[in-house]
């Protein structure tokens, strides 16, 4: 996972209609994992142990990410 930062786009770039309702579903992310089915898991496994590093602990969650991501994994095979 990589973080960049884009400028955002101008009504100009998105010239076509389907341009924007691309933008508009996809919310702007970029191709790399989102959008490819393929990559999707491993796209989606960057972005929830990112979040168990940096985000949660920045937003004052005490846990260490390998117990935030533990808790994690607990939470999205439990039985609902």
């Amino acid at each position: 996972m990589a973080i960049l930062e884009l400028t955002p786009l101008l009504m100009p770039e998105l010239s076509t209609a389907a341009a924007r309702n691309r933008h508009w579903l996809t919310g702007g992310f970029p191709d790399g994992g989102v959008l490819v089915a393929r990559q999707f898991p491993h796209w989606q496994l960057n972005y929830v142990s990112q979040l168990a590093q940096r985000d949660l602990p920045a937003w004052g969650f005490p846990a260490t990410s390998q117990t935030t991501m533990r808790l994690l994994r607990m939470l999205a095979v439990s039985d609902s």
